[in-house]
């Protein structure tokens, strides 16, 4: 028999051993996470919906959307075999996994449905283009968007996109039938081979997830007594001894079944322990900004330092900005964040425009920038920003999205400065 506390880490086990083991089949069959990031294959297709009432533009562009991102494609590839090709090569799954038809075919659908991605550019969302009828009735609208598919090389990758090509086809005839008349058109395709840092950064976060998963497990079994890893193998499914008579499971199951009352009152205090590891492997290997040194590690571009409560970090700050600008003769740039500014980095932010100004350097800051579609043409005028960040709320992937922008439309970084969270929230 097991105490209640012995109960409970058996179960907390029990537990761990099943989201490895989830872990372990999404690693082994995502062809994203298998991928080689630094040589990342895709094939870009630009896609034109035009002839459509401005009114509806908008429902149809979110029906392309809602079909690309969210299973339909990848569902109407599987049904259709184009994916027959990508699923077989998505490793290597399990003999058990395959026993199980439909676990399996979820399997495929999402592995698949990972490779698909669609998105438009610097256009405000829905970018219209509005045009006089020639009969004077209404209004017509136009709106483009890009479809983009990544294979394990450019011939997976392309193949793919073809087959994407005749699905979008056929998926039109239900969106003109169910939203509104249009014309889906495509412009054009582009094969390329580029670096994702993002995807870099997404396979690191897995896969340091398992092994610090499994090492958690490890140090929990290791301290369990004989008959709690009796109870364990039963229970997980892992007989590491080559198994156990009947009689006995069925009487382990009965002593586990007859305790799960006193298993869901404990269960409460296990959630709290489970949540405080996830949080712990969250914080230790999530992809937020913790400080500005681990950023000057990362990034090749200026680094200005750290923004706390004191003016010594400020004025620190603003010199940098100050001789960076006089070097790269910027006179107005725009201080850019992805997210809102708090009241204490609203003030620090006037503050150091009224001393770039005296040095006739004019700094506008701008909140959620990347959001904001309407920033975009100012942003591209100006040509010169300031990124902002915040430790414990900017992200890796949020920087990489922004540097891919900048990047894009010839807008020059001059530096990064980074608001302290726990100082100015």
């Amino acid at each position: 028999m097991l105490t209640e506390t012995e109960e409970q880490a058996v179960a907390d086990a029990v537990r761990l051993a099943d989201e490895i083991r989830g872990l372990e089949e999404y690693l082994d069959s995502s062809v994203l996470m298998q991928l080689d990031p630094y040589h990342k294959s895709r094939y870009v297709m630009l896609y034109s919906i035009g002839h459509a009432q401005r009114q509806e533009i908008a429902a149809i562009t979110e029906s392309y959307f809602n079909f690309l991102l969210n299973g339909g494609a990848a569902d109407a590839l599987i049904k259709n075999g184009s994916a027959a090709g990508i699923l077989e090569e998505s490793s290597a799954a399990s003999d058990a996994e395959k026993e199980n038809s439909s676990r399996d075919a979820g399997a495929g659908k999402s592995c698949l449905a990972e490779l698909i991605g669609v998105y438009q550019k610097t256009y405000s969302f829905p970018y219209q283009v509005a045009l006089d009828d020639p009969q004077g009735s209404s209004l017509m609208a136009e709106t483009v968007f890009y479809v983009e598919i990544t294979g394990r090389d450019a011939a997976s990758a392309k193949r793919m996109g073809l087959d994407m090509q005749d699905v979008l086809e056929e998926y039109s005839a239900s969106v003109k039938k169910n939203t509104g008349s249009h014309r889906l058109t495509l412009v054009s395709c582009e094969e390329s081979v580029t670096a994702d840092s993002g995807l870099v950064n997404q396979q690191r976060e897995k896969r340091a997830l398992l092994s610090s998963s499994r090492a958690s497990l490890k140090t929990a079994t290791d301290a369990f007594r004989a008959e709690q890893m009796a109870v364990y193998e039963t229970a997980s499914g892992e007989e590491k001894n080559g198994g156990q008579p009947e009689q006995e499971k069925h009487i382990q199951n009965g002593i586990l079944a007859g305790k799960a009352v006193r298993y869901g009152l404990a269960g409460m205090l296990g959630s709290v322990l489970i949540y405080g590891f996830v949080f712990s492997c969250w914080y230790v290997f999530g992809s937020r900004v913790k400080s500005a040194e681990e950023l000057k590690r990362m990034y090749v571009f200026p680094v200005f330092g750290a923004i706390d409560a004191g003016r010594q970090t400020e004025e620190r700050v603003l010199n940098h900005v100050r001789l960076a600008c006089q070097k790269k003769k910027i006179t107005k740039l725009y201080a850019v964040s992805d997210f809102a500014f708090t009241n204490s980095e609203k003030e620090c932010l006037e503050r150091m425009a009224e001393h770039l100004k005296s040095w006739k350097i004019d700094m506008l800051a701008m909140e959620n920038a990347i959001a904001d579609t309407a920033a975009w043409d100012m942003l591209e005028e100006t040509g010169n920003v300031l990124m902002l960040l915040r430790t414990g709320t900017s992200t890796y992937q949020m920087i990489d999205d922004a540097m891919y922008f900048y990047t894009q439309n010839d807008i020059q970084v001059a530096g990064t400065a980074v608001f302290l969270k726990s100082r100015l929230l």
